[in-house]
């Protein structure tokens, strides 16, 4: 799971961003690169869009938005304490 900011944070919107700087994000994080195109790791999104949001917030000087990223895990019987989950969602980026 990724979430747009720390429980205390508010999320940032600007006309700038055409929305909110979370969802720019994620989307120029998703963009495939015209050197690379190819396969993007939920893990390789999230640091990109980290680096995006850090980045544009020191560029406009506005409040932090850590965005936060968390393995739910699974359980086979739905009851116990899920482990750590095994393999991660992969994206592909178009040409």
């Amino acid at each position: 799971m990724i979430t747009a900011a720390a429980a205390t944070e508010l999320a940032n919107e600007h006309p700038r961003w055409e929305g909110g700087l979370f969802t720019t994000a994620v989307l120029r994080a998703l963009q495939p690169k015209a050197s690379k195109p190819g396969l993007v790791t939920t893990h390789q999104m999230f640091a990109t869009m980290k680096d995006f949001m850090i980045d544009e917030e020191r560029k406009y000087r506005i409040a932090p938005q850590t965005p936060l990223i968390q393995d739910l895990g699974y359980s086979m019987d739905g009851k116990s304490i899920a482990p750590v989950s095994q393999g991660e969602f992969v994206f592909v980026s178009g040409r």
